[in-house]
């Protein structure tokens, strides 16, 4: 998985350097006549599709572990208060 450092400018904006972005994506950043970098963002939505898809595995694996959980609780029996 792609792991990208973004900085939060004073404006509160988030910007990503395209020097930090080639180094774990290079594809993504093209260099021109001038040694100027810009993002070109081949391949994107690949990756977009696939952080998706672990976004998913993780929050339904995470759904299980609550309902599991609940489980737990709801059979767990219920301490008597102290009169």
């Amino acid at each position: 998985m792609i792991q990208l450092d973004v900085a939060a400018s004073k404006d509160g904006k988030s910007h990503l350097s395209a020097e930090k972005a080639q180094v774990v994506a290079p594809q993504w950043v093209a260099v021109d006549p001038d040694g100027s970098k810009h993002f070109t963002f081949d391949g994107f939505e690949a990756y977009v599709v696939e952080a998706i898809r672990a976004l998913i595995a993780e929050n339904n694996a995470l759904e299980q572990q609550i309902l599991q959980l609940e489980i737990r609780s709801a059979q767990s029996p219920t301490p008597s208060s102290s009169q």
